[in-house]
């Protein structure tokens, strides 16, 4: 079945409304939601302060030793099979010397 040029711009036009009803119907069930819950009190999100503990504190001692040893992250990461970039970041937050 083939559509003629006009019904398919009937069904883009119809296809766009819905999606623009659902987008606003969604944003306006979340705006609601935020300010009932907001208004009791509570809290969103992630709370605020640091972490009491890390992933990788399991970890550490072996971190350490491969550091200090002059290994590369990406070394160490590939013994440890841990990403480079979270080893990175978990030198950094532990604040790690060589």
């Amino acid at each position: 079945m083939r559509l003629t040029t006009a019904e398919k711009w009937i069904t883009c036009t119809y296809s766009a409304d819905n999606n623009y009803r659902r987008r606003f119907i969604t944003s306006t069930t979340t705006n609601e939601v935020k300010e009932s819950t907001t208004a009791k009190g509570i809290t969103l999100g992630r709370p605020k302060g640091k972490v009491a503990r890390l992933k990788l504190d399991d970890k550490r001692e072996e971190i350490e030793k491969y550091y200090k040893m002059g290994l590369s992250l990406r070394e160490i990461g590939k013994l440890l099979n841990i990403v480079s970039s979270t080893l990175s970041d978990y030198i950094k937050i532990k604040q790690l010397n060589r």
